[in-house]
């Protein structure tokens, strides 16, 4: 197949007409990554200081739960609206984050992987909703520009957070600064 049209340079942008809803659907993205960067970052080595082990194998297991968690959601429920599944990812996501900042304290495995499951489905519904949202608002003949904002936010919900919390846990401890994140 040859490319009969003309070639154009498109930065990433979002058009004024549809700002409003792209930001609700770029944050929500922002936020579910926040989520997933801070268990693939810090909590492998909270789960080795727990059950005083260097096994990599196990320390891996909860960011394995999260990731699977994550896209299994995504195969089973694809058929969500793009507005339940923000709702309902972010709702878990919170309930996720609740269910970890509890299994600290208390030294519970059980409810560390808990956390990431609820967590991991949470990321699943809240990304697949904001993408396939951000597909529904998305001018034909933009979507190539906004598609790419929509993946900076998702980025800087990588980076931006997991930066700050490894900066402030140096500072205040790692429960504290996780209890901050929330």
């Amino acid at each position: 197949m040859v490319f009969a049209g003309k070639w154009n340079w498109q930065k990433p942008g979002v058009p004024k007409s549809i700002q409003q809803s792209f930001y609700v659907s770029a944050f929500t993205a922002f936020l579910c990554w926040a989520v997933m960067a801070l268990f693939m970052s810090l909590v492998p080595a909270y789960v080795n200081l727990l059950l005083g082990t260097s096994n990599l194998l196990i320390a891996g297991l909860v960011p394995f739960g999260i990731f699977f968690s994550s896209s299994l959601s995504q195969m089973l429920w694809k058929q969500t609206t793009p507005k339940t599944s923000m709702t309902l990812g972010l709702f878990l996501l919170v309930l996720g984050l609740g269910v970890f900042l509890v299994a600290v304290p208390v030294q519970s495995l059980a409810l560390l992987f808990l956390g990431a499951i609820l967590s991991g489905v949470g990321h699943g519904f809240s990304f697949m909703g904001s993408m396939a949202h951000v597909n529904e608002i998305a001018p034909t003949e933009r979507r190539g520009e906004v598609v790419s904002m929509f993946y900076k936010w998702a980025y800087l919900g990588v980076g931006i957070p997991i930066i700050g919390v490894g900066f402030l846990s140096q500072r205040f401890g790692m429960y504290a600064t996780l209890v901050a994140f929330l």
